[in-house]
């Protein structure tokens, strides 16, 4: 049944969720009509998602609510352990006046709450906000994050008072002598203590193929099931090991691109006939994509400048339109065995040290110097900026793909949140004396990039498709055994996801094992030159950024200024301030 979803805490009104009707008036309903009730008596269970393994075959399991409102009775608050899933639930004890809600071990959906007298939660932002219940005022620290990151990751949101659950946690909700007290736990993490690393490399390797063939095997259904393949290891890795090795019926899809630099497709078709998948390509033209972007950026509850989402939405909508529900992606590879070139940071930085300080200073000064038009400056200028900073510098440097503190205060009019105490440097002091640093570096990008940008750009994209995506990398047992992986058996000088391709070898045609990764990047820095230039200044004009009363107009009209004549490349700014201008015109 689809009642409406009301979570309140106060002394009167303690949790709610009742038949047809709210407690009290409200403009908006919080329940996405995604999610589903179950009632047993005084308790409730609001569940969205579903469940891939359940380790109590005692539990009823005709639904997902009913088996997960039967393990928290018999397991109390450990019920989460029981089994593996991609959701977001609510449980209500309306006599008790308790309320839990939790995230799956890695956050398959966001859920959203604010406390005060009340308290609100919601698997939606927008309808949080909107639900005329709270203000809306915007957080200095969800800008910050935004503008540094291109996206705002858990537990910060773009709205002051409101906090994002992080993933793996549970947040308990009782009121106590007339106060709503909130209770934040983790429920779930990995272990990456150098202690306990598992130094046999033939057993991980074993191991390894082990879980991710049990996860893929997991995430299958009954009928035809999806991959996105890019031809790039990962995707490569999960189509044969779901089409080769388990045998089931697997539909391919790709994005191709005319523009031949992007475009690979090439390498997708070669995996497909490897491993006899159903194989469909869309060949994306980008002049094409511009009429999509409105779309594409509504599709988000709060701002998000990552650039890939247009591909990410093409790709989910054409599985969409060839009667796919279910689709694996390699999503999180990267994040666990050092698959992007950024990890390798400190590789290029110790071969630059043992040149002496001053040739250093020169091939610092010639790198600047050069013209700022293509991605090979732009690494190396990212590497030369790296020398002489601390391990945490360094990494947080690489995470920061927008602006460093110094454009945040820029941009912001000096309003910076205290960059010490956020979620990166935060997470960052966890592990920082128990683990390796580039253990600790994936750590913190699996926290912050997988769930941050890398969850919501294809959970958001596949639900506004009607699609469901799944991430077999991600499952509990891969992920608990990837960081007892030693660095060494990952990562080695400039190569990364040694062990992952040694595991699977198998199934990786020879030509793809060492093919250099092109991904999918649509021509912003173009765009912003010429179709978008008119937009781009519409929706940044001087008049517009006064009246929001956020901006320096003045150093906004810089950056655009720099870009278009050339002398910079400021297409990651230019883009966040293009698409938070597009969002704020629709929640203001």
């Amino acid at each position: 049944m689809n009642e409406p979803f009301l979570l309140l805490a106060a002394p009167e009104k303690a949790a709610a969720l009742v038949d047809g009707k709210c407690l009290r008036p409200t403009p908006s309903m919080l329940l996405s009509p995604a999610e589903r009730v179950y009632r047993d008596g005084a308790l409730l269970c609001v569940f969205r998602g579903c469940i891939y393994r359940c380790d109590d075959a005692s539990l009823p399991c005709s639904s997902p609510e009913e088996t997960v409102l039967a393990a928290w009775r018999k397991y109390g608050d450990g019920f989460l352990d029981v089994f593996e899933g991609k959701f977001i639930l609510a449980l209500a004890d309306t006599e008790a006046n308790t309320l839990l809600l939790a995230r799956d071990h890695f956050g398959g959906f966001p859920l959203y709450y604010c406390c005060g007298e009340e308290f609100f939660a919601s698997g939606e932002l927008r309808r949080l906000a909107n639900c005329g219940l709270i203000e809306k005022k915007l957080s200095t620290a969800g800008l910050c994050d935004y503008f540094s990151l291109r996206f705002i990751p858990a537990p910060d949101t773009v709205f002051e008072g409101v906090r994002a659950l992080m993933a793996g946690h549970l947040l308990k909700v009782s009121v106590r002598d007339g106060r709503v007290i909130t209770e934040d736990r983790c429920w779930w993490d990995v272990d990456c203590r150098s202690e306990n690393m598992l130094r046999d490399y033939d057993a991980c390797r074993e191991q390894l193929r082990e879980a991710l063939l049990a996860a893929a095997d997991e995430r299958c259904f009954d009928g035809r099931n999806g991959v996105f393949l890019s031809g790039g290891i990962d995707s490569t890795i999960l189509t044969g090991t779901a089409s080769t090795l388990l045998g089931r019926q697997i539909d391919s899809f790709t994005v191709g691109f005319r523009e031949e630099a992007y475009d690979e497709s090439p390498r997708a078709k070669i995996a497909a006939e490897a491993h006899h998948t159903d194989h469909h390509v869309y060949v994306l033209d980008y002049d094409e994509a511009l009429g999509e972007l409105d779309r594409i950026i509504a599709g988000f509850d709060q701002p998000f400048a990552d650039d890939s989402a247009v591909p990410t939405w093409v790709i989910n909508r054409f599985a969409a339109e060839q009667g796919l529900v279910n689709v694996l992606t390699g999503d999180g590879s990267d994040q666990i065995f050092a698959g992007s070139s950024k990890y390798f940071i400190r590789h290029y930085v110790d071969k630059i040290m043992k040149f002496p300080r001053p040739l250093r200073a020169l091939g610092k000064a010639a790198v600047f110097a050069l013209p700022d038009r293509s991605a090979a400056t732009r690494k190396m200028r990212k590497v030369m900026a790296c020398v002489d900073m601390d391990p945490y510098e360094m990494r947080r440097r690489m995470l920061q793909l927008g602006l460093d503190e110094k454009g945040l205060a820029a941009l912001l009019k000096g309003e910076v949140a205290d960059r010490e105490t956020d979620a990166v440097a935060r997470l960052y002091a966890v592990n920082r004396d128990r683990t390796d640093e580039l253990t600790n570096t994936l750590y913190v990008d699996l926290k912050v990039v997988a769930d941050g940008a890398m969850m919501t750009k294809m959970g958001s994209m596949s639900r506004m498709a009607g699609i469901q995506t799944h991430m077999p990398f991600l499952s509990k047992e891969v992920l608990k055994l990837a960081f007892r992986i030693p660095p060494e058996f990952k990562a080695q000088g400039s190569t990364g996801k040694v062990i992952l391709k040694d595991a699977f070898r198998d199934v990786i045609p020879p030509e793809l094992m060492t093919a250099s990764k092109k991904g999918f990047m649509p021509p912003v820095a173009d765009w912003f030159r010429g179709p978008l230039l008119g937009d781009l200044r519409e929706a940044l004009s001087p008049e517009k950024l006064e009246a929001m009363g956020i901006f320096d107009p003045a150093f906004v009209a810089q950056l655009i200024d720099e870009h278009v004549s050339l002398r910079s490349n400021r297409a990651v700014p230019l883009w966040a301030l293009y698409v938070f201008s597009k969002w704020y015109d629709t929640e203001f």
